[in-house]
């Protein structure tokens, strides 16, 4: 049953880690399972639905929690954020797009003051930085930059630029986050788009076109702190993840762990770090060239399925980033 807040444990320490996500998610869980086997002190805040969110209460140096628990922010503290999105569909027939916008408003108000309540904490990841990251034409510079390659890219809501553009090459159509009610939190798939499936439509959006990279493989690699843990996912071994392997089939496409050429690796540590991340999951495409093709970076990816088929131990390195309490943040000192 979902809760609004919670201690999984709590115990004097040095340690101490805030985790804001929601009741059903299974990679705070993990966390909190993991973290147990630690002296930390663990606090975690469960942000869900108008019924069951938590009330809270932020001052210069606290936050007030369901009108009793204090949480104190001085010390060292690390804070894990992981897809807090409101669970409010049951409530859309009764919902004005207002209501809408002012919830999501005041719950990032909220997530946005939670850098001036702890001033020192170490972030996995800073929410300014998360938010950065939605901007995909900076992160193509970025790759570029670090020597990976990336597809030829464009963003326009033109019809006729876009049929030139899909006409030159083979293409595919990313919409990417979209800000609805009944989208919360959700992602339009990448699919293959030819000139005849470009139509009068597109004036009302711009949307994201790319040029298709023929796979040989793709890649799954994971950025925590300066470790790299990469997954290679065989995606054209089934018809169903061929274009975008998150239409899963994972009793047909093998996922191996797999260790990176160094410059690679390099390249991968190099864009997080520009990101200003601690903790980032990076798509890559092999060509059948063997050619490395950056795709995006994610700064809450998902990442639990890749642990269980592989064995790579992504959430023991994500929870020794947190235990660092030596390791104040710098972030707010870069934006």
């Amino acid at each position: 049953m979902a809760t609004g807040f919670f201690l999984p444990r709590l115990i004097v320490s040095m340690n101490k880690i805030l985790i804001i996500s929601t009741a059903a998610n299974p990679h705070a869980d993990a966390l909190c399972t993991e973290l147990a086997f630690h002296e930390a002190e663990i606090h975690r805040l469960n942000i869900d639905s108008l019924d069951q969110a938590p009330t809270v209460a932020c001052t210069g140096n606290s936050l007030l929690v369901n009108q009793s628990h204090i949480i104190p922010t001085s010390g060292s503290w690390s804070i894990f954020i992981h897809q807090p999105l409101l669970a409010i569909n049951k409530l859309l027939p009764h919902l004005e797009r207002i209501d809408f916008d002012l919830l999501l408003a005041g719950w990032g108000n909220f997530l946005a003051a939670l850098e001036s309540v702890f001033p020192d904490a170490l972030w996995v990841n800073h929410p300014r930085a998360t938010s950065a990251t939605s901007r995909l034409f900076s992160q193509l510079a970025i790759a570029a930059r670090a020597g990976l390659n990336v597809p030829d890219t464009i963003l326009t809501n033109d019809k006729t630029v876009a049929t030139e553009f899909v006409s030159r090459q083979k293409s595919v159509v990313k919409v990417g986050f979209v800000n609805s009610p009944a989208m919360l939190g959700k992602r339009l798939l990448t699919h293959r788009v030819s000139a005849q499936d470009i139509s009068d439509n597109i004036l009302n959006s711009p949307c994201y076109f790319q040029a298709y990279i023929d796979k040989q493989y793709e890649l799954r690699v994971h950025i925590v702190g300066d470790t790299v843990l990469a997954c290679r996912i065989d995606s054209q071994a089934s018809e169903q993840t061929r274009v975008d392997w998150r239409n899963y089939d994972l009793p047909n496409t093998p996922h191996h762990k797999i260790s990176l050429p160094e410059r690679v690796s390099i390249a991968c540590r190099t864009i997080v770090k520009e990101l200003n991340l601690r903790f980032g999951i990076i798509d890559l495409i092999v060509n059948p060239n063997g050619e490395y093709f950056f795709l995006e970076c994610n700064a809450q990816g998902h990442w639990l399925w890749i642990e269980c088929l592989t064995g790579l131990p992504i959430t023991k390195a994500v929870t020794a980033i947190l235990l660092d309490s030596t390791h104040q943040d710098t972030t707010s000192a870069i934006f």
